[in-house]
């Protein structure tokens, strides 16, 4: 696997994607990797390369949003809460929602019941464990970042934390099967 900016000179932008993509959402799952020092603008550009209108475009842009998630925690981790911080977190959940707004009907999870296609499947709960992962860690410096956000542990940013979480746990075993991330996002729910 390529493991540094150097070495990625000589693979294709599709392969480093996929790298890239892999490792974030293995480690949002809970699979610990060391750092993978790749520019995140890799996902931009070859998102860009794909057909808005295709699930993988999608799914791209999705990822991206979830290395942005890692940088800041990272950040957070390395550089504690900064005056900016607040600014930049919130930035990247008005990033998060907005994402959803712009997904077209074939990908929208407008029921209570799953939708039919496998992508739109794949896309509900991938973007659940982003939503969920990001307020977690809202929450769990509710004294620093949350005060900052002005995000409380309120009844209802509560109630949307627990949809969220429940809805990652409906989906068809034929798709659990297929994808063995999807099993491990549910463990990291729980």
């Amino acid at each position: 696997m390529v493991e540094s900016a150097s070495a990625a000179g000589s693979v294709p932008p599709p392969i480093l994607s996929g790298a890239l993509i892999t490792h974030i959402w293995r480690q949002l799952a809970g699979y610990s990797h060391p750092p993978l020092r790749l520019q995140s603008d890799i996902l931009q550009s070859y998102a860009e390369s794909l057909s808005p209108t295709t699930p993988a475009h999608h799914f791209i842009r999705l990822s991206q949003l979830a290395v942005e998630l890692g940088q800041r925690r990272m950040a957070m981790s390395l550089e504690g809460i900064q005056p900016d911080t607040s600014l930049a977190w919130a930035k990247l959940e008005y990033d998060f929602l907005l994402w959803q707004v712009r997904l077209p009907t074939t990908l929208l999870d407008g029921r209570d019941d799953l939708p039919a296609t496998p992508q739109s499947v794949l896309m509900h709960c991938l973007s659940s464990m982003l939503l969920l992962s990001f307020y977690s860690d809202v929450l769990e410096h509710a004294d620093t970042l949350g005060v900052q956000m002005a995000l409380r542990p309120v009844p209802g940013v509560l109630l949307f934390l627990c949809a969220l979480a429940r809805s990652t746990f409906i989906c068809p075993r034929n798709l659990l099967d297929r994808w063995a991330l999807l099993l491990h996002m549910q463990a990291a729910t729980v």
